[in-house]
This record gives C-alpha cells, structure tokens and sequence, in this order.
C-alpha cells in the first residue's frame, strides 16, 4: 500500500489510503509510566561517563517493570515474545525470536 499512495500529495488526489497507529512503550517514560505503579526504574551506573543518553541497565527491576508495563496494555495486543533481548539494545533486538514487545 505505501508504494500506492506515499506519492500522493494532496488528499483529492487519493482513490484511498492507509493509517497505521503506533503506541511506543517506553520503560524509561517515568512520568507515563509510574514507578509507584510499575516499578523501580535501573539505570546503568555512570551513563553519563560513555553516552549522551540515560542507558538502562539489563537488571532484573527493568524486566518486571517491562512485564507490568506490557500486562497493562494487554488489551491492546502487547505480548514480550523474547524476554532474553527485552533490554539488550536496538541492535541486540535483531536476533531475536518472534517480536521482543509487540
């Protein structure tokens, strides 16, 4: 479909289109997702010294809150196929079985 109608620029130009909805669920997003209702939040001891970014640890703590963050949005079809590249990093996650958080 997007090869159909990415090159359309105006709506009136359009016989149809597409949408597609995407919700990230981020565990670092503290103030969405609540420690009080989620759980501790680990952060890998001196980020700052190697990056420019927080960089979450691969601590148990960061596995639950995942768990807890994906159970809440279970209606919505989220599911962790491959705990063991949860929080490996984006390119650890291409190794994975089946969708690390869908």
């Amino acid at each position: 479909l997007l090869d159909r109608y990415s090159g359309v620029r105006w709506p009136r130009q359009s016989a149809g289109a597409w949408i597609a909805f995407r919700d990230g669920l981020d565990i670092m997003d503290t103030d969405r997702f609540s420690v009080a209702e989620h759980g501790e939040l680990s952060l890998q001891s001196q980020w700052w010294l190697t990056s420019e970014y927080p960089q979450i640890s691969s601590s148990h703590t960061n596995v639950k809150r995942a768990k807890s963050i994906c159970a809440s949005h279970a209606e919505q079809g989220c599911k962790i196929d491959d705990e063991t590249h949860l929080l490996a990093g984006p390119m650890n996650q291409r190794h994975v079985a089946g969708s690390s958080v869908q």
